[in-house]
């Protein structure tokens, strides 16, 4: 894909609540559920964003190792984990992050097309061409069944 996702919630400017409490507020600085304020999952994907952006793809893939430590079922992880791993070459370890968060975003359509995107392409270079085809068809059923998951 070539780019990093930013989570909906923090692309429209979504902000924590300014909670106060007895503790100067400290216990109000994550939200497990990311909705009053941010997730400790999502702020490491943030700092790995900014790494990516930066162009410092081992800095991104060690942070990103340590978000999937926080919340190893989330597929948004594995997918920028293999963002990186791809940016920095390794395909092989993309293909497994990748595959790891297909096996998880079954509930996350806008997180599974793209890791189906991934897929496809990556069976491209691969010269994979059966499977290549095999992977754009998966992709296509998908984003038919799926239309406002984000595929074109």
């Amino acid at each position: 894909m070539g780019g990093v996702m930013i989570p909906a919630a923090l692309a429209a400017g979504d902000k924590p609540s300014s909670g106060s409490s007895k503790d100067g507020g400290k216990s109000d600085k994550y939200d497990p559920q990311n909705r009053t304020h941010i997730s400790q999952y999502m702020e490491t994907l943030v700092a790995g964003n900014a790494k990516f952006s930066a162009r410092d793809f081992p800095g991104a893939i060690t942070v990103y190792r340590s978000a999937i430590q926080l919340a190893p079922n989330d597929p948004l992880g594995h997918y920028l984990l293999g963002e990186a791993q791809s940016a920095n070459g390794n395909l092989a370890e993309a293909e497994a992050s990748w595959t790891q968060a297909d096996n998880f975003a079954d509930k996350d359509p806008e997180v599974k097309i793209k890791v189906l995107f991934c897929l496809a392409d990556l069976r491209e270079r691969q010269k994979k061409w059966e499977d290549a085809k095999a992977a754009w068809d998966k992709y296509k059923q998908y984003v038919t069944a799926h239309p406002d998951a984000g595929g074109a």
